[in-house]
């Protein structure tokens, strides 16, 4: 099997570093491009009488600091491998990870995984077996700390 891309999702959690050391290796053995992707989202939900100014005025700033947190990782990535490429996309995370799989067709996927049991996998749900079941390419799972933290 070739490898010539390969998508690394992140969440800029401090494993974040640690999943895309991960792709990075991999993309400097295989010689492949890289893509950083970041999915936003935010909980707040538009009312009827709303208007679509009001939504953007509170998801500008958002936007912003996740695009910011992306630059600032492709930068880092970069000076170990200059053909590393960032994407932004906003909605759930699940589907618009499985959406830029489906639309740029990599030939593998690394992701972390907090390696949640019981309680805590039924509340925050799992994005990592979520990956692995419907992703059309094959996924490569990290295993990360359980400490893990926001940056």
């Amino acid at each position: 099997m070739m490898i010539g891309r390969i998508l690394v999702p992140v969440d800029f959690w401090t494993s974040s570093a640690q999943v895309l050391g991960v792709g990075l290796d991999l993309a400097t053995v295989f010689d492949a491009e890289l893509t950083i992707l970041h999915v936003w989202d935010f909980p707040a939900r538009a009312y009827p009488g709303m208007a679509l100014s009001e939504v953007d005025h509170v998801l500008a700033p958002v936007r912003a600091a996740a695009q910011a947190e992306l630059d600032r990782l492709l930068a880092e990535a970069r000076r170990r491998r200059p053909c590393v490429h960032g994407v932004l996309r906003c909605g759930p995370t699940e589907s618009q990870i499985l959406a830029e799989i489906t639309e740029t067709a990599p030939d593998l996927v690394v992701a972390g995984s907090h390696g949640r049991t019981g309680l805590a996998r039924a509340l925050l749900g799992s994005i990592a077996e979520y990956l692995v079941r419907f992703s059309p390419a094959p996924v490569l799972l990290v295993p990360v700390r359980a400490d893990d933290t926001p940056l």
